[in-house]
């Protein structure tokens, strides 16, 4: 019976580890608290599963992107330039709307880059699945032979690898490399008409941590992380921190958050400026996946101020702006090379 017992006990433990597992509990947050993260997620997956959009050829779009009218290793550099700021841009909002439930991450030497990691399970289900389909469809559809299709596909790696680089770095490099610009940004901030709101979103951020150390908000029960490829961490214990310190920690990733976020759609709109330019025109599956990646980062900033209102404030805004950007459009289906300016003089007597 002891033996039993014993066994029982060990088992019991193993489960326990596997079901707090950071990984498993972000899937479950997402699935309790933001089902947007995953209605966001919905449609690239159902894209390059050929399940929308088939009849009008979106599918080919993402698995064969062509750049300059051509299918080649510069159209999957620039999709997989795209796929990573989505991926990128689903980590940032996440971690932003998230980081919160997790305390434990505060007590990493690099807690961005730890929660990054945990939430990549999504992101990995789509890439493996995209070089699949993207593969067959190479293979079967243009025929392109297969060492060719895995040349590309190796192009579309290196260009989330790229991506995905270029932001760890603009966290951990370039703020630390510009501490005074970043001190700067951060007087003028807090000195400005939002010091108040900054205020009183810490004293929110405090609050939700006094829950949390309380036991009585968020999964925070976590046993096991991901600490690097192929090495996995125990969780350690935050309780003894002082709660003031994680609000801090937290906030101070949060403004970094803040500035690429700025970055990072003010770089999307000045590139749509030359849009005409030949060289600049981006595979349409690529465009696609930068709407995706604006929404997904709107959503994180406007979650900051509206909170559980922030899906109904955002499509607000998309209704609105869709309506603003039509208002002077008065003509919707036109035929090239007629003058719609002037009046027809039709004799309808005859």
């Amino acid at each position: 019976m002891r033996t039993i017992s014993k066994y029982k006990f060990k088992w019991l433990r193993i489960w326990k580890k596997i079901l707090f597992f950071f990984p498993l509990q972000l899937l479950k947050a997402y699935f309790k608290y933001h089902q947007t993260y995953l209605l966001i997620w919905l449609l690239p997956f159902f894209i390059i599963l050929n399940n929308f959009g088939v009849t009008f050829g979106i599918p080919s779009l993402f698995l064969t992107p062509q750049y300059d009218g051509n299918i080649g290793l510069l159209s999957f550099l620039f999709m997989g330039l795209a796929t990573g700021s989505f991926i990128m841009a689903f980590h940032i909002s996440s971690y932003v709307v998230m980081s919160h439930r997790f305390p434990f991450i505060v007590t990493t030497r690099q807690p961005f880059l730890i929660y990054s990691q945990n939430n990549s399970t999504i992101p990995f289900i789509y890439i493996l699945l995209y070089i699949y389909q993207s593969i067959n469809f190479q293979l079967y559809n243009e025929y392109i032979t297969f060492g060719r299709s895995l040349i590309n596909i190796l192009f579309f790696i290196i260009g989330i690898i790229i991506f995905i680089l270029f932001s760890f770095g603009f966290f951990y490099i370039i703020v630390r490399i510009f501490p005074l610009l970043h001190s700067k940004i951060r007087q003028l901030i807090e000195k400005s008409f939002l010091k108040r709101y900054l205020k009183k979103q810490t004293r929110k951020k405090e609050h939700k941590i006094n829950n949390i150390y309380a036991g009585a908000y968020g999964p925070e029960n976590i046993e096991l992380y991901i600490k690097g490829f192929f090495n996995i961490g125990r969780a350690k214990k935050f309780n003894h921190y002082d709660k003031k310190i994680l609000s801090k920690v937290l906030y101070g990733q949060h403004l970094n958050a803040f500035y690429y976020i700025v970055l990072i759609i003010s770089f999307i709109i000045i590139r749509g400026q030359f849009k005409d330019a030949t060289s600049l025109i981006l595979p349409a599956g690529a465009s696609l996946l930068l709407i995706f990646t604006v929404i997904t980062l709107g959503f994180s900033l406007l979650y900051i101020i509206f909170k559980k209102w922030t899906l109904i404030v955002l499509l607000i805004i998309l209704f609105t702006t869709s309506n603003f950007l039509n208002l002077n459009n008065k003509i919707y289906n036109s035929a090239y090379g007629l003058n719609y300016n002037k009046q027809a003089n039709i004799d309808i007597s005859k």
